[in-house]
């Protein structure tokens, strides 16, 4: 899998150094597990609630996907918000 970052991601609206700010500037380098984000912050599942709930303000969230069963594994990663057609 090729990964393509584009460049215009939103500056990160957290606070330098919180757990809002170390996982969202994880997430602009590409896809990540829950297992990766969570040496960021023990909280990592608020972590991405706190980014789902400020990002559309900027045309972005975040999704998900799981990756594996046994055990549960999730991988989190950054997506564009499609405009709705008016």
């Amino acid at each position: 899998m090729t990964l393509t970052l584009p460049l215009d991601y939103p500056r990160n609206p957290f606070r330098f150094g919180s757990g809002n700010y170390l996982t969202y500037e994880r997430l602009t380098y590409g896809p990540a597990t829950g297992l990766e984000l969570s040496k960021y912050s023990l909280s990592h599942t608020r972590r991405i609630s706190d980014l789902k709930e400020k990002l559309p303000q900027f045309g972005w969230t975040v999704d998900s996907k799981k990756i594996s069963k046994d055990p549960v594994i999730y991988e989190y990663f950054l997506i564009r918000i499609k405009e709705e057609a008016a």
